[in-house]
């Protein structure tokens, strides 16, 4: 099955996961080499919000963020070209928002009772030095 490119700008991606159902347990084909930008995987790790919660702002100098959401709903801001740009990710809307470096961007948990868990593939190792972090009221964004 071909994955078609859903949402493209000038830099942000999102490439939908497609599933194939199984009796037994259904397969989700999450990440193919030739729809996205990364050259190499080298690391992955999931990112948890608790419900109702706010994971914001961050900047990475060097890498670039390739989301996908294991379970729950959330909404991704990012700050592309002083605009505020919106994606909704849920688990009847899957696929790898890819999230260029040096944008900012936060994470907002839409559920009152259960956590948002996020995959992360890089093509870099992760590293403390090269992350920005600002409080959640540093832009003018309002995230209800």
């Amino acid at each position: 099955m071909k994955r078609k490119l859903l949402i493209k700008s000038k830099k942000i991606n999102f490439f939908p996961s497609y599933t194939i159902k199984n009796n037994n347990g259904n397969l989700i084909k999450i990440l193919e080499k030739k729809n996205t930008s990364l050259k190499n995987f080298v690391e992955c790790y999931i990112s948890e919000i608790n419900p109702n919660r706010i994971k914001a702002w961050r900047y990475h100098k060097n890498l670039q963020q390739n989301i996908f959401l294991l379970n729950g709903r959330c909404k991704v801001v990012i700050l592309s070209n002083k605009k505020f740009k919106k994606f909704l990710l849920s688990e009847k809307k899957q696929g790898i928002l890819n999230i260029p470096n040096k944008h900012w961007y936060g994470f907002k948990n839409l559920s009152k009772k259960k956590k948002v868990r996020i995959l992360n593939i890089l093509e870099k190792k992760y590293q403390e030095n090269e992350i920005l972090r600002k409080e959640q009221n540093s832009f003018d964004y309002k995230w209800n």
